[in-house]
Order: structure tokens, then sequence, then C-alpha cells
């Protein structure tokens, strides 16, 4: 939802989008106690959660359990489009965003989406402004939300002044470096995948 309002960059990069939901949906199973690594191994729990879309993403990752992080860099670019594909499906049914097909002659395009309950977004875009923009103390959740948007290069969207935009990627390259950022390792580790399959995918389209 925050990728389509408010909808301020006429274009994003789609794969990268997707590449970072699928991550977003790993920090969240992480958070629940259903992901985990240890020794740079995968550590999934035989569970459900009752959500269709992290449901499927433990269903792709239950037979990565025991095997090394790295092999996040192929599962996560065939599976990512399908589960931002069933996310998306989820939020237009359940009325959170809408969208049109854009045409041209007989041919659909693409879907343009916006978003419906936008008073959903604003206070997870007030907790990240006050701690990106004026400094306050950092929350791991708020934290989790930030290293998503960065990486998904949605801060032109979400902080449409020049200045707190500056502002919000230099405190941000400021907590990477900082103890704050070191204390969950498994976030750290993920984040580091997410980098690297981001990267992989940049080369490949040079």
């Amino acid at each position: 939802m925050h990728t389509y309002f408010p909808r301020r960059v006429p274009f994003l990069n789609q794969t990268g989008l997707k590449t970072v939901f699928f991550y977003a949906c790993l920090f969240e199973l992480v958070s629940s106690g259903y992901l985990n690594i240890e020794d740079e191994k995968l550590i999934v729990e035989e569970i459900t959660t009752r959500d269709p879309v992290l449901d499927r993403v433990l269903e792709l990752m239950k037979p990565l359990s025991g095997s090394k992080i790295s092999k996040l860099q192929i599962l996560v670019p065939n599976k990512a489009p399908e589960v931002y594909r069933r996310q998306m499906e989820l939020m237009t049914e359940r009325n959170y965003i809408t969208y049109d097909d854009v045409s041209f002659l007989f041919w659909t395009l693409y879907r343009k989406y916006r978003v419906v309950k936008q008073n959903l977004l604003k206070p997870s875009l007030k907790e990240l402004e006050r701690m990106l923009v004026y400094g306050r103390k950092p929350d791991h959740t708020v934290w989790k939300f930030a290293l998503l948007a960065f990486e998904a290069g949605l801060y032109r969207n979400i902080f449409p002044s020049p200045e707190f935009r500056k502002r919000a990627q230099r405190r941000t390259r400021e907590l990477l470096k900082s103890d704050f950022h070191l204390e969950d390792q498994t976030i750290v580790a993920l984040h580091k995948s997410m980098r690297r399959t981001l990267m992989a995918q940049k080369a490949s389209r040079s």
C-alpha cells in the first residue's frame, strides 16, 4: 500500500519491489517466531499462520529448512512474483486497494493501482518520519519497515520533501552501522541476503 500511495514517482522497479515484498514476508515470519537463522542456516517452523500469503511463503521455505541462507538467492527471484501477485489479489478482495486496467488497442498493458483505505498508512508513516527525520530513538518494528522501504526505493514516495528525504537516507545509513541494527542478527542476515539478491537482479538487467 505504501508503494501506491502517495504515488509521486512515475515508475518504480517492479522486479525489485516484488523481491523486497518477499523479504518483508520473511521479516514477518521472523517476528512471529516461525523463521530463524542459526549458523547461517534457515530454520523453518512447521506451522500455519492463518494468512494465505504468509502460509504460501512458509510452504516455499520449508524445503530450505536446514539449508544455507544463500539458497534464498535462488528461491526468491523465482517465487517473488507469485507471492506479490497473491498479496495484491488479497488486498483487492479486502478493498484496501483497487485498480484500473491500462490498455492499448486490444491489449491490457498493466494495472494501475490506487489505495482505498488511506488512513491505515498514516500511523506507520508518522513513526517512520519521527525516527528517520527527527531522530527519535529507533524502534525495531519501525526499523524493519525502514529497511524494506529503503531497499525498495520508496523513500521518494514516502518523503516528498527533498530535505526530509535526505535526512531519512542519512539516518538510515547511520543506523545500518549502529549496534542497534546488529541486535537482531536474523534480520541482519536477511537484509544482507536481500541486498545480494537485488544486486544480482540489477546486474542481470545490465
